[in-house]
């Protein structure tokens, strides 16, 4: 982390990692340690009668949970979404809950010196527990307690369930994927496994079209790439150096690092940094696409396949299984440690 002075002992700026997401363009933030994943929508049974700020329930790993729509619970007008959206699964005390987001934005580390309490006169105080200053404006930290608690001040009215300006043949369609999508989620996970130490935290992303992941343990911050300074006379695969928050980052194509993609391949539009550390280095990776956030049982990440090719091998800690599809887990470590010794 950067050395800061007023910080915690020792040196290092006390600092928050919340997930960052969006609902009805006000952009909020969630504590990661309320986390247990962030999922894509997926078919939510609805029950008749009164049921508060429930949406339905869902079978998430096995266990029924409800779910609960961020609009409604904080006051805004309801959305038609169809397949736009995510369901973060949250854990308070114990108790598990979903919760539908119009999008996760990325995960970030925050100073403290850049957080403070709500005024009284702050909209949605009632679920806000603190307020981060950002370069890009105001982040509304949630107090999930509060929002998903039994005394709830308000609540706009509930949407029925729509798929948008569809044909009869696309709205069956969008049924199946999120009917699909809910199959998948069912798969119990083993009573043993949900211990908090029994599983790890990945943030996914996309190179191209294969899914990768790295652990969150390494994840800073992600964020949308600035403007790159190129390096002359270094690696193809170092794209140049970045300002985050004062510091100079250097930035480095995962991709070409891997040698998966070829050096003039140009970036996508989704692309992303994801501001990774290792034994206090500090380093850039620029990835396609950010997928999401997952946590697997231990022992579900299984050795790197032998065919595996060589140059690849030595980068990849394991692979899991994630939504029907295997997952390559790059090793932050290994990156960093063949980057300073290269």
């Amino acid at each position: 982390m950067t050395e800061q002075e007023g910080g915690t002992p020792g040196g290092a700026e006390a600092e928050q990692e919340l997930l960052l997401l969006r609902v009805s363009d006000v952009q909020f933030g969630i504590a990661v340690r309320s986390l247990c994943e962030v999922i894509g929508l997926v078919e939510i049974t609805r029950i008749e009668g009164e049921m508060g700020l429930c949406e339905g329930i869902i079978n998430y790993r096995g266990a029924v949970i409800p779910v609960v729509d961020a609009r409604r619970a904080l006051g805004f007008r309801p959305a038609r979404r169809g397949l736009r959206g995510n369901i973060v699964i949250t854990d308070v005390a114990g108790q598990r809950t979903g919760l539908i987001v119009d999008e996760v934005v990325d995960v970030r580390r925050i100073p403290e010196t850049a957080i403070e309490p709500p005024g009284p006169r702050v909209p949605l105080r009632d679920f806000v527990s603190a307020i981060a200053k950002l370069e890009g404006g105001l982040l509304f930290i949630l107090d999930i307690e509060r929002v998903l608690g039994p005394e709830h001040p308000r609540a706009s009215p509930r949407a029925e369930p729509d798929e948008g300006e569809l044909d009869p043949a696309g709205r069956e369609r969008v049924r199946q994927i999120l009917h699909e999508r809910a199959l998948e989620l069912s798969r119990p996970v083993e009573e043993a496994g949900s211990r908090a130490g029994d599983r790890v935290t990945f943030v996914r992303f996309a190179l191209g079209a294969s899914p990768y992941a790295i652990r969150a343990e390494h994840t800073r911050e992600i964020v949308t790439p600035p403007p790159i300074t190129p390096i002359p006379c270094t690696l193809p695969y170092v794209l140049g150096a970045v300002n985050i928050r004062g510091a100079i980052v250097p930035v480095v194509g995962l991709g070409r690092f891997l040698q998966v993609q070829e050096p003039a391949e140009p970036a996508a539009a989704g692309a992303r940094i994801v501001v990774a550390e290792a034994s206090g280095v500090v380093v850039g990776l620029r990835v396609d696409s950010v997928l999401g956030i997952c946590a697997v049982r231990a022992a579900d990440i299984q050795p790197p396949l032998v065919t595996i090719e060589e140059h690849i091998g030595g980068f990849i800690e394991g692979e899991f299984d994630w939504e029907a599809g295997a997952v390559c887990a790059v090793s932050v470590p290994a990156v960093v440690g063949a980057l300073e010794g290269g």
